[in-house]
């Protein structure tokens, strides 16, 4: 039988799915500020690195060489993927906490790339990277 006692009990349970959906909901949202607050530190990292690596020339250079000398054949990039893969070996020698996409590499490409060249793209690239980091920082912290 339904009788006023069990819509009492009806109610008590709405009432007690209402609390916890608003518990999982808050407990969502702090995970979510947990996770988006490890990102902006993550993000913050990278851009340090990337202004430390470009601020040692000389370091600069000789990690270029050695991520070049790995993917090159000949002297040249001889396609976007070695580009990808010497760009790549700059951010991991780097530590900068990131990887370029193939995609990425195939807009960044010269046809026949030599050390010279890679050096200038990569140098022009990171710094851009960079100067956008900082631009994001500085509209986020506005």
């Amino acid at each position: 039988t339904w009788g006023l006692g069990s819509r009492t009990h009806l109610g008590q349970m709405d009432s007690e799915v209402e609390t916890g959906v608003d518990e999982l909901t808050s407990e969502l949202e702090d995970t979510q500020l947990d996770e988006a607050q490890l990102i902006a530190e993550e993000v913050d990292k990278s851009r340090q690195m990337i202004k430390s690596m470009l601020l040692e020339a000389g370091e600069f250079h000789s990690t270029c060489q050695i991520s070049f000398s790995k993917a090159a054949t000949e002297g040249k990039l001889e396609s976007p993927e070695d580009l990808l893969s010497a760009l790549n070996h700059v951010c991991s020698l780097g530590a900068l906490g990131f990887e370029l996409t193939l995609e990425e590499a195939e807009s960044l490409y010269l046809d026949g790339m030599d050390l010279q060249e890679f050096h200038h793209l990569s140098k022009t690239y990171f710094k851009q990277i960079a100067d956008s980091m900082d631009t994001e920082r500085e509209v986020e912290g506005a």
